[in-house]
């Protein structure tokens, strides 16, 4: 798309369509530019990694430690479809290229003659890390030894952000600031520190207690633009766990802790990105309902998010073949580092009548502002059921089948704090599927050194988008589809060393069950779970060194 053309820009009608409007000044409008052909964009990455590390005992203690290095560079390329905005408005001006109708070859040519390549965006992150944890025996219990363990990790984290020159001239059509020049390269670096303690005592040969405890120190970053340096972040996480084995058969467990997470180098310092919400939107007010131009950046004074979890639940296992778990979780979580959600904008009057977050003339979006902020809040709460049952040899070989599933029973969640919490259980809001119901099933077997797996894969259907204006009415108000996968894979033990594998991804060709979301570009399907490549084959080797 173009995003809004305004008045200002001082494009006016054809010839054939004043005489039939009767308007004759400048016109604002958008429209899409097929005419550019379409906008082709390739992501090339390189990553790179070495692990260097040391195991051995000292003095009654057993030591694991380990040196990190990483380094992750990638590059986002603007390859076609893509035209100077300046010159676009330029050519509607002079009417070198007419907006309003069919292309004519000389339109084109002028969408030929104005093409910017080279485009780019470049961001590259190093890891620099050293961690080391020592572990004993303090003592005997009635259920056996007191083990401690500590540890420490200390890690440098670098990131770079730059862009190509044609990207900073800022006149990239769909690729290009509404509201100023894009950001100057940033390059950013912090320091983070962890100290962390677990105790496993075994109270009785029945009872087991877990405790842990957690200390991380995260470095300010200093931004050279602003001359300032963000705060340091510092937090302490407890965990403790319980367990109790009445027999051989059986285990009860609980635990609960807290959890932290720092906000990252890019949500800080990402600099600015400029295009189209993911979606498409219905504005309130004006009606329109359309992809419209967003602007997007990041926020140095963030804080971290925080978490508390916990969890309840058995493990059974009455025979040697025969084994499963059930397992209640439930976790809360706030300050989630997040944009206020394009669906929750356009859904509430608060936001969409706030200029500061959607900028408007005459009445029309002009621009939608959001950033990074601790917006959202999620409580959610299900089950997790595991079965698995393994025969005995035989002369037909051996088999075997495991399930692995997950229940969910409540995900409420808010992208601002002024929001109440909504339900999106079983039903897409904002920018996923939260289905109830998702489950791994896998029948084994093996005979010598040939094994056959087939798996399923399936997650059970949930409410679609139904934005009202988006879809043909028939189309906009239904539920998608459940999506089930069926894979056959198979391996050969060649020798001690060597293994080969292969087999038959989505062996009914499935395709993914019809979406109306607007969310991804890639429409009548849901990139975050589907599939659209249909039956593949592959084939794999590896070979062990030992």
């Amino acid at each position: 798309t173009s995003g809004s053309i305004p008045t200002s820009a001082g494009v006016t009608l054809p010839a054939s369509l004043k005489a039939m409007t009767g308007i004759t000044t400048p016109v604002a409008f958008r429209f899409r530019l097929s005419d550019a052909g379409k906008r082709t964009n390739r992501v090339d990455s390189d990553a790179k990694r070495l692990v260097v590390g040391a195991t051995g005992a000292f003095g009654g203690w057993e030591y694991d430690t380990a040196m990190n290095y990483s380094v992750n560079k990638a590059t986002d390329s603007n390859l076609s479809g893509w035209v100077s905005n300046t010159q676009m408005r330029a050519g509607m001006r002079s009417g070198a290229y007419n907006p309003f109708g069919v292309a004519t070859p000389a339109g084109k040519a002028s969408m030929d003659s104005i093409r910017l390549d080279g485009a780019a965006r470049i961001s590259e992150g190093t890891s620099i890390s050293l961690d080391g944890k020592l572990t004993r025996a303090l003592s005997k219990l009635a259920g056996g030894d007191l083990m401690l363990a500590v540890g420490t990790e200390v890690r440098r984290e670098q990131t770079e952000f730059r862009a190509t020159d044609v990207l900073k001239g800022n006149d990239v059509v769909g690729d290009r600031s509404t509201s100023g020049a894009l950001l100057a390269d940033t390059a950013n670096s912090r320091n983070v520190k962890g100290l962390y303690a677990e105790l496993s005592a075994p109270f009785t040969k029945q009872w087991e207690g877990q405790f842990a405890l957690r200390q991380d120190s995260y470095d300010g970053v200093f931004n050279a633009a602003t001359n300032t340096t963000s705060p340091q972040l510092n937090t302490t996480n407890p965990k403790v766990g319980v367990s109790f084995r009445p027999d051989n058969t059986m285990l009860a467990r609980a635990s609960y802790g807290t959890g932290f997470r720092a906000p990252s180098i890019s949500e800080m310092y990402l600099p600015l990105r400029s295009g189209v919400t993911a979606s498409f939107v219905r504005d309130p007010v004006s009606g329109e309902t359309n992809q419209l131009p967003i602007d997007r950046a990041s926020n140095p004074d963030l804080k971290p998010e925080t978490s508390k979890q916990f969890s309840l639940g058995l493990v059974f296992e009455p025979s040697r073949n025969w084994n499963g778990s059930v397992d209640y979780w439930a976790i809360e979580k706030s300050d989630i580092i997040s944009e206020i959600g394009e669906e929750t904008i356009f859904s509430n009057p608060i936001y969409y009548n706030d200029p500061n977050i959607v900028v408007r003339s005459g009445g029309f979006v002009d621009l939608v502002k959001v950033k990074k902020e601790n917006r959202g809040q999620l409580n959610t709460s299900g089950f997790d059921v595991a079965l698995r049952w393994r025969g005995d040899n035989t002369d037909m070989g051996r088999f075997g089948a495991s399930m692995a599933g997950t229940l969910i029973t409540k995900y409420e969640y808010s992208t601002d704090p002024r929001s109440p919490l909504v339900d999106g259980l079983g039903r897409f809001r904002d920018d996923k599927a939260v289905q109830r119901w998702r489950h791994k099933l896998n029948f084994d077997w093996d005979m010598g050194a040939v094994g056959l797996t087939v798996s399923n894969t399936y997650l059970s259907s949930y409410r679609d988008q139904n934005v009202e204006g988006m879809a043909n009415p028939a189309w906009n108000n239904r539920d998608v589809e459940a999506y089930s996968l069926w894979d056959l894979t198979g391996s050969y033990q060649v020798s001690k060393n060597f293994r080969i594998r292969g087999g038959v991804l989505n062996l009914l060709d499935t395709a993914p069950p019809f979406t109306n979301q607007a969310r991804y570009f890639q429409v009548t399907w849901d990139s975050t779970y589907g599939d659209p490549r249909g039956r593949t084959f592959f084939l794999s080797a590896n070979y062990a060194f030992k």
